[in-house]
């Protein structure tokens, strides 16, 4: 299992989109996305362990008007959500959307966060 490194992952499913590690470089220009792995919980049952780790991954879109911000988020949701095999050596069972926040903390700026359980064998 390669859980910690579920970026390279990411980075290779979504190749199209200004994707970044914890957050882009200041100056960088709309719309892009950054993710964050921020939870790993190891997948079992009650009678035995099913050698599979759940990898909690944020990831957030920014765009400087609310139509780019709507379509990078579907733009992910489309790529993300179906997919499940083998992507960077990571083994992807399946990808599931726990969570989507929408803010607009100053005029000009759009975020949608959205919380991503994905399932690591």
């Amino acid at each position: 299992m390669n859980t910690l490194e579920i970026g390279k992952a990411l980075g290779t499913l979504l190749h199209d989109i200004d994707l970044h590690p914890f957050r882009a470089p200041e100056g960088t220009p709309y719309p892009f996305a950054a993710y964050a792995l921020s939870g790993i919980a190891v997948a079992t049952s009650k009678d035995r362990y099913n050698y599979r780790e759940i990898a909690t991954v944020d990831i957030t879109t920014a765009a400087d008007n609310y139509e780019d911000a709507v379509d990078l988020t579907q733009r992910i949701r489309a790529v993300l959500e179906p997919f499940e095999g083998d992507c960077q050596g990571i083994e992807i069972g399946g990808v599931r959307l726990a969570a989507c926040r929408a803010a607009s903390p100053s005029p000009g700026v759009y975020l949608h966060q959205l919380t991503y359980q994905i399932v690591i064998l």
